[in-house]
This record gives C-alpha cells, structure tokens and sequence, in this order.
C-alpha cells in the first residue's frame, strides 16, 4: 500500500506492462480473425435492413432514429452502422471486424479503469499495474465473450459498454484531481457519469446502471477525498448515485407482476423468470470462466423457465448466491475485492436479468458485468503470485493458453457457418432459432434433401410443428419441386391458433408469400394462404406482439391486393400503422383509395395522419410531410380523377 502523490509514480506504465498489454490485445486481435467468416444471424438483419435505403442524410437519420429494439431507440449504435452501409448484407466481414475493433479497444479501457481504481483505493502503484494487466487480459480473452462480438447487432452491447467505461474511468481521474477545488472535481465527475451516461443509454439501455456501478465502487474500494466536507460528499453520493440506483430499482420492482399478455408472449411470469435468473446467473460464469467451444453460441430460445423455488438447480443457486452476498458483506474490509466483484457482477446484471419480460437467457448479458469478476480474479492471481510466485505464474500462464485456445476454437466455429449450424444445432436440437439457422445453411448451398429431412423430422414438435409445416411449403417452392404434400391446411391452421408464439413464423410465411405472388409457387390456393396468414390472430402469443401483429397485418393487405378486395386489405393496413407509423402502409392506403378515385378515404387518412403523429420528432416531421403530401396530390387532381400520381422524392425518402 502507498499513499504516494507523486504524479510519475502513480502515472507512468512500466515497460513490462506495456509490453504484455500490446501482446494481450494483439493476440486476442489474432484469435477473432476466424472469426471474420461469419454471417448474420437473427436479431442481426430485423434491425439493419433499413441500410439498404440509406442514400442521403434523411434517409440516414430515420434508419438511426426509429429502431424499435428499445424504449429509447439505440439512435448511437444505429449510426455507427451507417459507416458500413454500403457493406450490407453482402458483407459480414466489414461489421465484425469493427465489432472486434470496439471490443479491444474495451479491453484496453478495462486496463486503464482497472489501474486508477487500485490508484484510488490506494493499491501501491506497481501492484495496481499489474492487477488491472491481468484483470484486462483475462477479461478480453474471455470466449464467452465471442457471442457478443461476432453477433453483428451486439455492437450496441459493445459501445454502450465503450461509454459506461470512458464514463467511470473519467469520473475516478477526476475523483483523484487534487489540484481543483472540491467542489469543482465534483462537477467533473458528475459530468462524466452524466454524458457518459447518456451517451450509453442512447447505445443500448442498460447503461443506465453506471450510477449504481459507481456507488458499488465507493462502497466497497473507495474512501472519501480527504479534503471533501463529509456533508458535501454525503449529499452528491445521495443525489447523483443514490438516487438514481433507487429510481432503477424502483422502476425494475414495478414490472411486477406481469400482465396476462406479457406472459402470453414470453411463456413465463414475472416469478418465473426471477427463479430462472438464479441460476442463469451462475451459468454466465461457468461459461465465462470454464467454457467449451461448443456451447459459446447465440441460440438459447430453448432454455425453459423454473416454475418452483422447490426445483433443486434453483434451490441451490438461491442459496450460494446468498451465502455469497453474506460473506461479501462480512468480509468487505477484510476482503473488500470480493464485496466488488460480486456486487458489480449482480448490480450490473440487474436490468437485463431480473424483471423486465425479455428472453431467458443471452450471453451477451454477461459482457460488463464480468468485468468486476475479472478485477476479483486479477486481483486474487496477483496476490497468489505474492506468495507462491513460479506456482501462480505456470498456473495463470496455463489458465490463459486454454482460454486462448478456447477462444480460437469458438472463433473458427463462428466463422464457418455451416459448421456452426450442425455443432449449434446438435447441442440445442429444441431451439427453433438453432433450426431455421442450419435450414439456411441448407438452402443456400441448395442442399435440398438435408433441408427437407430437418422439417420433416421437427414438424411434429407439438408447440412449433406449424412453423416447420409451413418452412417445408416454403421450401418446396424455393427449390420449386413438387412431392405429394401430405399437410392439411385446416389441421394446420389450428395447430397455429393453438401453438407456442415464435418471431420465426413471420418469417417464413412473408417467404411462402413472397415466392407465391411472385409466380413461383402454386402448391397451394391463394384463400389457403391467407388462411394461414391471418390464423395467429387468434393466438394470444401473437396478440401481445406488436412487431408480429404488424408484419402479419401488412402481409394479410398484400394478399388481400392480389385477391382485388382493396376494402379488407385498407382495414389491415391502418390496423398495422395504429401498431406503427409505417409510411410504406400509408403510401399503399393511398394508392388503393386513388386509384379507387375515393376522396372521402384519402381525407380519412390524412386526418388520421395528422391526429396521432409520432413522437419522435425525425419521424414525425416526416409522418406529416407525407399527410401533406397525400392532401396536396388529391386537391391537386381534378374532381373526376382516377388514379393519382405519388411518385415524389418525399416519399422515396421512406
């Protein structure tokens, strides 16, 4: 321990240091490179889709500012998408090798937190050094973390963590600025944790933790600056930290219980979930610190929800966690790493694994808060060496080749999809997300046979058999054979409005339709389809989806069109804007009534227009150019128009 000021000792890097830091990120630079392979997946293309109309500066800014995959839009994430639109979704390679890019440049965040936190806590200044070395190093190489950064859409994961470090690495450097009055370092860290902040919160919403990391940090590492008034350092910690750790917690408690459409959706209630992410929690870290390459995946749809605090897995992960948090407590001075490790890692876990009704499990989760378990480790090794040096040198040295090793493997796996689709397939056989990835495989490398073989084999799951029912019509006419197909239409459109809700089915039926109305398939009717498309309305899962509802309704007009009955396909198309503004749906609602030659329904959906605009103020100007626009090109025509031009910059813009 040092209580030195001297700014060469506590601020210079030894060379040693820097020599293994520059290593470290460089091989783990090396490690991802397979990984450059890799395609998109999932959630990637729902949210990037909108880069293949970004040819201006609006443009631009609607892709940015109206993504829907969180409250506050993730405006920041999406922007950095747009340096590499011209890339999309041909290449892969440019997206990942950015994504690898932020995640290293994390990795050397990590260090310099790491090292002004021992500095603060007043670790002497050689030891802090190599602590935070060893705490980036393993941190970084983690292969948990692959899921994260070969996920293309996970760059929000990743910047938002970007901020939440620049912001909690400028507030200690403020907090130690000796040569600024009190009050003035105040407002210096209140500014970084307030930009940072918001910064992050606008890149994915569980930054929103960053006052609670920071008050897990004073708590247990930090001791007030000695030239700070105790009522003045008291009442900021409450205003600026406190306080806003109980708004979030505040808001996470009421999220509970669920409401009935809630549960319809996701499968489980608000309980359920809490008794799940007991031992979710503990399965994060045996992947992060005990990993295989063979489980380091993105598909876990399949995990099931504990219904029993009785259940034994949830029983005993209840307890450790609680016997852990009671001996962090008991030994905060005496071992006071612990109490921050562990507080971090559950603190930071608190938005995404604890009330909110989002899926069971991700991965990606586990991103920043591992970070307070790779300081406890780092700091655990480096005490470890202290004492038995060539022991916990061959023992850390060794640690780290696995890992290394580990994370190659995973690499290379992600890198080749293909091979990731049977591995991920074979280790999660129940995962609808696992099948229609290795079905895509399938059928981009025009493996007919394979493909048909899997539907075949899942269509009788008694939850998601439809799905797969209505994939294999899909695939018979994509690969435009035609077997004798032994679905029936009514069985199936029961099984529907019965089965379990799943984002793929969307999916697979705007493909069965859109090889039909292009002419490419006539396995079955038109009326058939429709059948089919309009059957999850009656499902309570697909009820409580929006985007679900949304697509389903769209698609239903679609058809609707190419069957002449214009008045039903209008009803859909303002049942999907009600759901979303979609300017797409106003445009084909105006085109059907002019051409039409109805007035009365263009005034209709003007007013309409104009009486629930968005709220965000981008889109909204846009919302209501357009009303402008419908209204100018009607008063615009003669009283005994047909059809009506709508050919205009403005609407392209869309």
């Amino acid at each position: 321990m040092s209580n030195s000021n001297s700014l060469s000792t506590y601020d210079s890097l030894s060379w040693g240091v820097l020599c293994f830091a520059i290593f470290g990120i460089l091989l783990t630079g090396a490690l991802y490179l397979p990984g450059l392979g890799g395609t998109f997946h999932f959630d990637d293309r729902p949210n990037l889709e909108g880069l293949e109309d970004v040819k201006d500066f609006t443009s631009a800014l609607l892709f940015a500012s109206t993504n829907e995959s969180g409250p506050l839009g993730r405006p920041v994430a999406l922007a950095s998408f747009l340096l590499e639109s011209d890339s999309y979704p041909d290449d892969t390679h440019t997206f990942l090798r950015t994504n690898i890019l932020i995640h290293l440049i994390n990795g050397i965040l990590v260090f310099f937190f790491t090292r002004k936190l021992l500095q603060a806590a007043d670790v002497d200044s050689s030891q802090s050094q190599w602590v935070a070395l060893v705490a980036a190093i393993l941190w970084t190489i983690l292969p948990i973390h692959a899921a994260t950064v070969l996920l293309v859409i996970q760059r929000m994961t990743l910047l938002s963590t970007t901020f939440v470090l620049l912001g909690i690495t400028g507030y200690l450097y403020s907090r130690s600025a000796s040569s600024v009055s009190p009050i003035f370092r105040l407002t210096l860290m209140t500014t970084w944790l307030f930009f940072a902040g918001l910064l992050g919160v606008f890149t994915k919403e569980n930054a929103a933790v960053l006052p609670a990391l920071t008050l897990v940090m004073e708590l247990t590492l930090l001791k007030r600056p000695f030239d700070n008034q105790r009522l003045l350092w008291r009442t900021w910690i409450a205003l600026f930290l406190a306080l806003p750790t109980v708004l979030i917690f505040s808001y996470l408690a009421f999220r509970l219980p669920y409401t009935q459409p809630a549960i319809d959706f996701r499968g489980f209630s608000g309980s359920e979930r809490l008794l799940t992410q007991s031992w979710v929690l503990w399965d994060y870290i045996r992947q992060a610190f005990l990993p295989s390459a063979l489980n380091i995946h993105a598909f876990y749809d399949s995990v099931s929800a504990s219904k029993s605090l009785f259940e034994p897995k949830v029983a005993i992960s209840l307890s450790a966690w609680i016997l852990v948090s009671v001996l962090a407590i008991w030994l905060r001075k005496a071992v006071p790493f612990l109490a921050f490790g562990v507080f971090w890692y559950l603190i930071a876990q608190s938005i995404e694994s604890s009330t909110i009704p989002l899926e069971l499990y991700f991965s990606h989760r586990s991103y920043v808060p591992l970070i307070g378990l790779a300081i406890l480790l780092g700091w655990a090794i480096h005490a470890s060496w202290l004492r038995f040096q060539k022991a916990a040198i061959f023992g850390f040295s060794g640690y780290f080749l696995i890992l290394a090793f580990v994370l190659f493997n995973t690499s290379s796996i992600w890198g080749k999809p293909r091979l990731a689709a049977e591995i991920w397939y074979g280790q999660q056989p129940e995962s609808p997300r696992a099948t229609g990835f290795l079905l895509e495989q399938y059928v981009d490398e025009n493996d007919y046979p394979a493909a048909l073989k899997l539907l075949k084999r899942k269509s009788s799951d008694p939850d998601q058999g439809y799905l797969y029912e209505v994939q294999r019509l899909a695939l018979h006419c994509i690969f435009r054979q035609r077997p004798v197909l032994d679905i029936d239409i009514g069985n199936l459109v029961s099984r529907i409005q019965s089965g379990e809700f799943t984002h793929a089915y969307t999916d697979a039926i705007e493909k069965l339709a859109d090889t039909h109305l292009s002419g490419d398939c006539d396995l079955l009717e038109l009326e058939d389809l429709r059948r089919i498309t309009v059957a999850p309305f009656e499902n309570d899962g697909y009820a409580a989806s929006r985007s679900a509802r949304h697509a389903l309704h769209k698609l239903t007009a679609r058809l609707d069109i190419a069957t002449g009955i214009s008045g039903s396909a209008v009803d859909h198309l303002m049942r999907a804007i009600e759901i979303r503004h979609d300017p797409s749906a106003a445009r084909t609602i105006f085109n059907i009534h002019s051409a039409n030659g109805n007035r009365q329904g263009i005034h209709q959906l003007v007013e309409m227009m104009r009486s629930e605009p968005p709220r965000n103020p981008v889109t909204r100007k846009l919302w209501l150019d357009l009303a402008d626009f419908f209204e100018g090109q009607m008063k615009k025509a003669p009283a005994s128009a047909g059809a009506l031009s709508v050919d205009s910059p403005l609407l392209s813009s869309f």
